[in-house]
């Protein structure tokens, strides 16, 4: 997998409680990984600060998820939380970390929690064996293949949107397998592919404010490429420049007249959290 980077626990620098470790001694590199103590049916937040700027993670009882630092370089409070009775959760755990990014955008390399895969995964192998098949070497080339086989062979699926519940996570894998999905799959999937060939970008959630007035939550993408790039339905990609692409439009794209133009417009959209 062509410059693909993948998280490693460090042992060296950990938070613990009897409940959950969070091992952050690779924090340079954008994340920390945790493990959450218990059974399955056990219920987890974890809540990132910085700033003014706060995050928050679901997790479950038995999971190890990488969580990325996705406010930059700075001092992070980490809290988390388990359920000890539904609605209430307790405090299990507090600390701060002081996170010295070893480049700015490096978080946007490696997977996470919402971009989640690893190196054996279907969707990074079945990307690597596309790529290899249509001979494509490129940055430009290997995002244009991709962007395009996406608009070609998958929809967007209005089942699961009606009836997502909070708490939802996408995996690259399922919607590879489903060929559908919605604007989370669709984002996360295309972030997957792009990562596990070391191509810069962003899994992006924010608020698109549609032609009717109706502002819903939504996710994208935006990508940073070495080389210009132009996709069968018209959009393009420059080079050395952040570029936001909402494959979900582009499978919905009946909703939107012109949805490339409507893509390209900043005030169309407002990012609330990068990952």
């Amino acid at each position: 997998m062509s410059g693909a980077l993948y998280p490693t626990a460090s042992g060296t620098k950990v938070f613990e409680s009897s409940r959950i470790k969070v091992d952050y001694g690779n924090s340079r590199f954008g994340y920390m990984i945790v493990t959450c103590i218990g059974e399955q049916t056990l219920s987890f937040k974890l809540r990132l600060s910085k700033d003014d700027r706060t995050v928050l993670f679901e997790m479950r009882g038995g999971s190890t998820d990488t969580i990325p630092f996705i406010f930059g370089s700075g001092k992070y409070d980490i809290e988390a939380f388990a359920k000890v009775q539904s609605p209430a959760y307790a405090r299990i755990l507090k600390g701060s970390i002081d996170v010295q990014l070893i480049s700015p955008d490096i978080v946007f390399r490696y997977p996470n929690q919402k971009v989640n895969y690893t190196k054996h995964s279907l969707i990074v192998l079945d990307t690597e064996n596309t790529l290899k098949k249509f001979n494509m070497q490129t940055e430009s080339e290997k995002m244009t293949l991709m962007y395009n086989w996406i608009l070609n062979n998958f929809k967007y699926d209005t089942e699961l949107a009606r009836n997502v519940q909070p708490g939802y996570l996408p995996d690259p894998d399922r919607t590879l397998l489903t060929r559908k999905g919605i604007c989370c799959d669709i984002a996360a999937m295309f972030a997957a592919m792009m990562r596990s060939q070391g191509i810069l970008c962003k899994y992006v959630t924010g608020w698109v404010t549609m032609p009717t007035g109706q502002t819903p939550y939504h996710a994208y993408n935006e990508v940073y490429i070495d080389g210009d790039a132009k996709f069968i339905d018209g959009m393009t990609v420059e080079r050395n420049k952040w570029t936001r692409l909402d494959l979900t439009l582009g499978l919905d794209h009946k909703k939107i007249k012109n949805y490339v133009g409507f893509m390209k417009d900043k005030k169309n959209y407002q990012d609330k959290n990068q990952y």
